[in-house]
Parts: structure tokens; C-alpha cells; sequence
């Protein structure tokens, strides 16, 4: 019985010890969250241009030449 006690000491061991590096991480990307926000438009833009959008651009493009 003392080994059986002994053994769940170690279990609820583990499991804190789980739980607090989970709890670590999640604070760690909320921190690189707030320093590094993610960009909402620009070079890094996942969005698909328009056929309006790319006309403008091909024209402006044309001009610059």
C-alpha cells in the first residue's frame, strides 16, 4: 500500500509539472502575440486580388515603363 501511495504522489507530480508548462507556453504566445501583432494588410497579405485590383495595378505598371 505505501508503494501504491508513493507512486500516486509521483503521478500528481508529473501532472502539475504538465500543467505548468502548459500554462507557460500559453502565457509565452500571448506575450509574442502582443510584442509581434500580426500584419493586416501589406506585402504578407494572404488575400486574393480583384480582377479591378489587378487591372490597376498592370496599368500602373505600364505607366511606370
Amino acid at each position: 500500500m505505501n508503494t501504491f501511495l508513493g507512486s500516486l504522489k509521483v503521478m500528481g507530480l508529473g501532472m502539475l509539472g504538465i500543467f505548468i508548462v502548459t500554462i507557460v507556453l500559453i502565457v509565452i504566445m500571448m506575450l509574442l502575440t502582443k510584442i509581434f501583432p500580426a500584419r493586416t494588410n501589406g506585402a504578407d497579405s494572404t488575400e486574393v486580388p480583384t480582377a479591378e485590383q489587378k487591372a490597376a495595378c498592370s496599368q500602373t505598371n505600364d505607366t511606370d515603363q
